[in-house]
């Protein structure tokens, strides 16, 4: 049976990630429930080692080939508005990695835990100078931190903040 759930899972998994994003089904009981059941054992996977038949190593190399495009996309933007020395690009993998496995443990939470970044308070920065191109850059600080449904599982139908986790994307003219 969690050979089954496993190929099930590496397969929706890899299936997600390789239209360059991975989106949940609609929040019911039965699948949020579904949710963080499966997703324990895909998250056990990704810390033992296992032989290349073991069903779970499949789902290990897609989750680290992710966090690989991860890395590589934030990268290729940082890259057209700075120059990436070594050290930037070991901060740009920390945060890839971060992310992802900030992802799985969300997936484990009885509620639905996912990251906002819409519609979040905009800042001004003044400027540091007062020649100004009178162009602008959004920069997102912080995404809202958002669930849906409670500890238990239940309450699906509504939307909630998570206290103290608001977003904010500053605005810095130049």
């Amino acid at each position: 049976m969690q050979t089954f759930v496993m190929d099930q899972y590496s397969q929706l998994w890899t299936e997600g990630f390789r239209q360059n994003h991975f989106c949940w089904p609609a929040a019911t009981f039965d699948s949020e429930k579904w949710r963080y059941e499966t997703i324990r054992p895909g998250q056990d996977a990704l810390k033992v080692q296992t032989s290349e038949y073991d069903p779970r190593t499949k789902l290990r190399i897609a989750y680290q080939e992710n966090v690989q495009l991860v890395q590589k996309s934030i990268a290729e933007k940082l890259s057209l508005v700075a120059d990436l020395d070594e050290k930037a690009m070991q901060t740009i993998k920390t945060i890839a990695t971060n992310v992802s496995e900030a992802w799985v443990l969300f997936g484990t939470q009885r509620c639905r835990l996912f990251f906002v970044f819409e519609d979040l308070k905009v800042t001004v920065e003044p400027r540091e100078s007062h020649a100004s191109s009178g162009q602008s850059m959004e920069l997102l600080v912080k995404p809202d931190l958002r669930r849906i449904g409670d500890a238990d599982g239940e309450s699906l139908d509504k939307e909630l903040l998570v206290s103290g986790c608001n977003g904010e994307i500053r605005m810095f003219e130049y």
